[in-house]
């Protein structure tokens, strides 16, 4: 092994220094926190004070969360934050921003326009914004179409609270017309369907909506307007009539380049949809669902349609029934994430691979299978252990199949527990332990368990 030698931070290099200091902290400054970083490096020595204040990528990157101040607070902070926040944005220097301003109340949204002044001055080093807060706070600062945003890469934004705004209306103007790296947008919480809003879609490639108006014609139009998308995320809870297929007649709409398919649903009738897209090189699926709205049917027709090959599923939803479904759905499926998934004799036969009847398993690629807050019931654990073993215990003599099944590379069983948890009682436990008592070294050395407390 080679020698490993030790050196005070002293010794390094000041560049070195202040990358080891970025490692550290990735997230960047929250100015609401007291002493937050970078200041609170430093208060450590003279030296790092003047790494830290003389390093603009530590400045870069700055979030402020304002609901923790209330309103006496803001009027007691606000000029110091501002101060502060003008702060960071000048020691940053040259370096792209990623900016996080939160603000949900009438109070904290009606201190937006300070931050918001400032940082126009710096518009043209935005890379990644998320503002939680109505965009019609913003359109007064955006609404010149002259504005030029050369390093725009990824924008965020939050509607209402319903609550507070119930006669919000899309803007009217243009959004970063100017930003020809503009490809990836956040938005929720609008009280409008997304969609209708007037980003420049055609280079959007990676979408996400959490949608509470709109139905999935409102989708499904917007979504004709997204050619080069590859990466779609998707929440919708609750349908509406007009959900339903046929109200306007089904069109086919073709996404010749999406890759990923994240789709949260409660009560949402989601059959309009999977009875319009055609996706041919999707690879990717995450899919969360408890209840029986989701269409098993529609869903298949979209896959077969699609004719593609879809190598990764992570599926959340406490029904087996479902995520058996599904699994029986992705015949190419290399690497399957199920979480929170209450196991049964029917799930576990859909993973295991029967020597005596190979043409029988549907899934042969499986290399990876990663259990997270599975509950293992006691009747059910005999069951998980033979669908290991089957995995693992692929005979060479399949090889010479038409479809060679493939041997389990890894198998990962995670918990996340509350603090003062007793994790000897939890199910994923008992279940990692009967696995040691019946597999072999060399096949357990495939098999891995993780603890999470969280808050930790």
């Amino acid at each position: 092994m080679p020698e490993t030698h030790t050196h005070p931070i002293h010794n390094l290099p000041p560049e070195c220094v202040a990358k080891i200091f970025s490692l550290v902290f990735p997230k960047g400054t929250e100015l609401v926190r007291r002493n937050p970083y970078p200041w609170r490096i430093a208060l450590v020595c003279r030296l790092w004070r003047d790494i830290v204040y003389s390093t603009p990528k530590l400045w870069s990157n700055v979030t402020v969360w304002l609901d923790p101040l209330r309103m006496s607070r803001i009027d007691i902070r606000g000029d110091t934050l501002v101060a502060a926040w003008m702060l960071c944005l000048s020691r940053s220097g040259d370096c792209s921003l990623t900016v996080d301003i939160d603000a949900s109340t009438r109070e904290t949204m009606a201190f937006v326009p300070s931050l918001l002044e400032p940082l126009m001055e710096h518009v043209g080093r935005w890379e990644k914004v998320k503002f939680g807060f109505p965009i019609n706070l913003l359109i007064p600062f955006i609404s010149d179409s002259s504005i030029r945003y050369p390093r725009l890469r990824r924008f965020g934004g939050r509607g209402r609270d319903g609550s507070i705004l119930t006669n919000e209306r899309p803007p009217q103007i243009q959004l970063f017309p100017n930003a020809p790296l503009l490809s990836t947008l956040h938005l929720s919480e609008f009280s409008y369907a997304p969609l209708g809003l007037r980003f420049p879609w055609s280079q959007i490639t990676e979408l996400t909506m959490y949608m509470s108006e709109g139905n999935a014609h409102d989708l499904l139009d917007g979504l004709r307007h997204t050619p080069n998308l590859s990466n779609l995320s998707f929440a919708r809870y609750y349908s509406t009539s007009s959900d339903a297929a046929g109200t306007h007649g089904n069109q086919s709409l073709e996404l010749p380049y999406l890759q990923k398919l994240s789709w949260i649903t409660y009560m949402f009738n989601s059959t309009l949809l999977f009875d319009s897209l055609v996706a041919p090189r999707l690879s990717e699926i995450e899919f969360q669902c408890d209840d029986g709205s989701w269409n098993p049917g529609a869903v298949g027709n979209f896959l077969r349609r699609s004719k593609c090959k879809v190598t990764s599923l992570k599926l959340n939803s406490t029904s087996p029934h479902i995520a058996a479904a599904f699994i029986r759905m992705l015949p190419d499926v290399e690497v399957v994430t199920l979480h929170a998934v209450t196991s049964d004799t029917d799930l576990m036969h859909a993973l295991t691979y029967d020597e005596a009847a190979p043409f029988n398993c549907v899934c042969l690629k499986i290399r990876e299978i990663v259990l997270h807050n599975i509950s293992f019931k006691e009747e059910c654990r005999e069951d998980f252990v033979l669908m290991v073993q089957s995995r693992l215990r692929i005979p060479e003599d399949g090889k010479l199949l038409r479809i060679p099944p493939r041997k389990l590379d890894s198998l990962r069983i995670m918990i996340s527990v509350y603090p003062g948890t007793d994790k000897s009682l939890t199910e994923s436990l008992r279940a990692y332990k009967l696995l040691r008592e019946r597999l072999s070294p060399g096949e357990m050395a495939s098999v891995m368990y993780e603890e999470h407390v969280m808050g930790e």
